[in-house]
């Protein structure tokens, strides 16, 4: 069948973002779909705005803002290009051919397809700044089938006009699916039932991905453990403590320190590729990171890792991290401030991966049967 996707996909440095739309496609691909990325900009750009849509968009802080960030945005680009995010979309990932600038847009020429399907990522985190509506799928005919798949509301609450909007909207669906147990839980507030599935990234294994993205191409023996940290640090929240975690990383005896940093973090010295970033993961010793997929691919690496919560306006998104850990009794991984023997702890841990990969061989097996189901009924 030919399925149409709809999730995030325009950033140049959130590497989970791109990799859970590509693992997504290969995914569909695995079970002998034709996928293809409808391309939704949430933000049509300044210079293909209309003068009202700039009117409405305009903030006079933000503008502010946005000049006096202008030195720090460009060195963001500078950085975002050594990544190359751009280039492993046109080789890895298929687009559709029409560009929608609104949701609008997408009701007038809907995509063609047999099966629209939304997530994963927070496409339904409706306090972002754009409307999750278009991400509800409220677009198309009634014969097109409509799934989400790990899709994540970011959130564990809803002010009543959203969940209206979800719940005129949902109804519409032929199976949901949801990627924390707390989405599972809103789902049922809204009249739904929705299964707890992996994160499309977690549908395939280490061996998987080094096949996947030709691993062997980036360095030797990929997932073989060196003498090596890796810490990956996102700007979106004040990380408490961050320092203190660099500062032991960079302590560490006999170990080389790879440290990349995305988001408005200055911080770091490396800005991996994809590929390079998978890599890095499945060859260190030990991972330091305040990002979900950071944290899974550790996981599915048997990568020994510290997760770094968000504090703030972004502690919300937490509760992707801790539902995982918690589902893989992992829970002591997540390090809310520094302590030096806890940390010493985790580098030396034994985890019984074994165990892990097992729970998750079981999941991945429910996660791909519902997409069978709800896509072949």
């Amino acid at each position: 069948m030919k399925i149409g996707i709809i999730t995030f996909w325009e950033s140049n440095n959130n590497y989970g973002q791109i990799l859970q739309l590509f693992a997504m496609q290969a995914a569909l691909k695995k079970l002998g779909h034709e996928p293809f990325l409808i391309k939704y900009h949430r933000i049509a750009p300044k210079k293909e705005q209309s003068f009202v849509e700039r009117l409405t968009n305009f903030n006079p802080v933000r503008s502010l803002k946005h000049r006096l960030d202008a030195p720090f945005r460009r060195k963001s680009q500078q950085m975002d290009a050594k990544r190359r995010f751009q280039e492993f979309k046109e080789k890895h990932i298929v687009f559709g051919k029409e560009s929608f600038k609104s949701l609008d847009a997408l009701k007038m020429n809907p995509p063609k397809a047999d099966v629209y399907l939304t997530g994963s990522d927070q496409v339904w985190n409706h306090t972002f700044k754009v409307s999750a509506e278009a991400f509800l799928l409220g677009f198309g005919g009634a014969d097109v089938k409509r799934i989400s798949y790990a899709a994540s509301y970011g959130v564990t609450e809803q002010d009543e006009a959203t969940h209206k909007m979800f719940k005129s909207l949902l109804n519409t669906f032929d199976g949901i699916s949801v990627r924390e147990k707390s989405g599972v839980r809103l789902t049922e507030n809204l009249g739904f039932k929705a299964q707890w599935v992996l994160d499309p990234t977690m549908l395939f294994t280490k061996e998987d991905w080094i096949s996947l993205l030709q691993l062997n191409d980036v360095g030797k023996q990929p997932g073989v453990k060196k003498e090596q940290v890796f810490m990956y640090m996102l700007g979106n929240s004040e990380i408490v403590d961050k320092d203190k975690f660099i500062a032991f990383a960079k302590a560490l005896p006999h170990k080389s320190v790879i440290h990349a940093t995305a988001n408005s973090d200055f911080t770091g010295n490396a800005y991996p590729t994809i590929p390079e970033w998978i890599y890095n993961i499945s060859t260190s010793e030990l991972v330091i990171t305040t990002s979900f997929h950071g944290m899974i691919f550790c996981i599915l690496n048997n990568t020994n890792f510290i997760v770094l919560p968000n504090t703030g306006r972004a502690k919300g998104m937490n509760g992707r991290v801790e539902s995982m850990l918690n589902a893989l009794g992992l829970e002591e991984h997540i390090m809310t401030k520094f302590d030096h023997q806890k940390a010493e702890h985790i580098l030396r841990k034994e985890i019984n991966w074994d165990t892990v990969n097992d729970f998750l061989a079981k999941w991945r097996v429910d996660s791909f049967n519902f997409l069978e189901k709800h896509i072949n009924s």
